[in-house]
């Protein structure tokens, strides 16, 4: 019996080492609108008043895009927390967090677009908070990491 119940225990942690290593941590590049191609500068436009989260491929690189939608203030950053891959899928956590928050925090942000003044409305504006990462062109769905 006692000799079952260690089989069973060394079975159970190599599993667990097993998943531990699918995990691969990503390294990636934060765009700025101006890298973005022109296709894809034009879909975040469009879709920037609500939040959102996509993928865009092209020959050699994958796009990965989260929104935050419309906010009223204009002190915000799109933070990445991680961003990892097996051999599944992409998975990505990202937070909203102000300027303040980020004293040297995490590995990559992006504030998103500059603030809208609307006409009109003097000392009034706001911001569409979004981040646009770049990976070397993956063949993997991209999912949120919980």
């Amino acid at each position: 019996m006692i000799l079952v119940l260690v089989a069973l225990a060394c079975v159970s942690s190599g599993c667990r080492k097993q998943e531990a290593r699918e995990r691969q941590e990503l390294e990636f590049t934060v765009c700025a609108e101006t890298e973005l191609p022109d296709d894809l500068r034009q879909i975040i436009e469009e879709k920037k008043l609500h939040a959102f989260q996509m993928s865009y491929t092209t020959k050699d690189h994958l796009y990965i895009v989260v929104g935050y939608g419309e906010h009223d203030r204009t002190n915000l950053c799109v933070v990445v927390e991680e961003l990892y891959k097996t051999d599944r899928a992409i998975y990505i956590k990202t937070d909203l967090k102000t300027e303040a928050e980020m004293k040297g925090e995490i590995t990559g942000a992006a504030s998103g677009t500059e603030p809208d003044m609307a006409a009109g409305q003097t000392g009034t504006s706001s911001m569409y908070p979004y981040i646009v990462i770049r990976l070397p062109r993956l063949e993997l769905p991209v999912l949120n990491a919980s």
